[in-house]
């Protein structure tokens, strides 16, 4: 310790007395700031209820697509008019999956275009925006992908299981200590600084 110490231009005594003033003001601080914060309970149910998103389940699509592959740009007015008459055929009563299973040309078109269940963090933003406000049931705009013009059908939505009040109260808790932890020890260095008396 001596040797590192040396290396970095100091000696112990300084690194002492460096420590022991770091020790000081952090008891200070404990005595002046921490020790006068309490986190109530209806504080806690406060920020869980301001913050309900962050603690609830991530919704979960079961969902099924149709895609048409895009060949190159002079292509893709044709595309997109063989889309919009599938999207016609699908809203006067052909079944999605029928529909897919007829037209699409993905790989799981003779599944009936089945993805499966997916959470909805790992679909990319466009899609996470498409499927956004859409019950079992219903399907997208037509999107324009990586893979080409696509919509996607949800099958089915469901939420899997949040995070509770009482699982999350620690957790809440502590980050609600350290936010007042932070304004409170800026309030106090405030109050320190109007009242210092500085002579020169």
């Amino acid at each position: 310790l001596r040797a590192a110490l040396l290396r970095e231009g100091t000696t112990l005594a300084l690194y002492r007395e460096e420590l022991k003033q770091q020790l000081l003001r952090t008891k200070l601080v404990n005595i002046e700031v921490k020790s006068k914060i309490v986190v109530t309970e209806a504080d806690i149910k406060a920020y869980f209820k301001a913050n309900a998103d962050r603690y609830a389940g991530e919704p979960v699509f079961h969902l099924r697509n149709i895609m048409l592959t895009v060949p190159d740009v002079e292509g893709a007015p044709a595309v997109r008019r063989r889309m919009e008459a599938i999207v016609s055929e699908i809203e006067a009563g052909l079944p999605f999956e029928e529909a897919a299973r007829r037209y699409s040309e993905s790989v799981l078109a003779k599944d009936g275009g089945d993805l499966g269940e997916i959470g909805l963090s790992t679909l990319s933003d466009e899609i996470r925006e498409a499927l956004g406000g859409l019950a079992a049931g219903e399907f997208t705009d037509i999107l324009s992908t990586d893979q080409g013009l696509q919509i996607f059908f949800v099958e089915s939505r469901v939420s899997a299981d949040g995070r509770s009040l009482s699982e999350v109260s620690a957790e809440i808790e502590d980050t609600l200590f350290k936010q007042i932890v932070d304004d409170k020890f800026n309030t106090w260095l405030e109050q320190l600084r109007s009242q210092a008396h500085i002579k020169l």
